[in-house]
């Protein structure tokens, strides 16, 4: 790397940008894995599709989503489905 590149690198305003850039890319990695879920619920289960949508309202926790698309992707039936998801939200709620 040029020695430009790195006092560059050094910037607050790269650091700035760069903290912006990842926010981004994350925020739409979440929307990719609220579609995906979603897209798994109506394909399978299209019943469980409210409750699905109360658990993950507003909610940003990749590790939550990720559990659910795997859950309910390998869920046989839908009661089993709905099992994990009593499950999941159990571990989930705060208090």
């Amino acid at each position: 790397m040029s020695g430009s590149y790195l006092m560059l690198r050094d910037t607050w305003i790269y650091q700035d940008l760069k903290q912006e850039a990842q926010k981004e890319i994350q925020q739409n990695y979440v929307k990719q894995q609220h579609h995906i879920l979603f897209a798994i619920v109506k394909a399978r289960f299209p019943r469980i599709e409210t409750l699905i949508g109360q658990l993950i309202k507003d909610t940003n926790e990749l590790e939550l989503l990720q559990t659910l698309i795997i859950e309910i992707g390998t869920a046989r039936l839908e009661k089993d489905a709905r099992q994990s998801i009593a499950r999941i939200a159990a571990a989930h709620t705060p208090g």
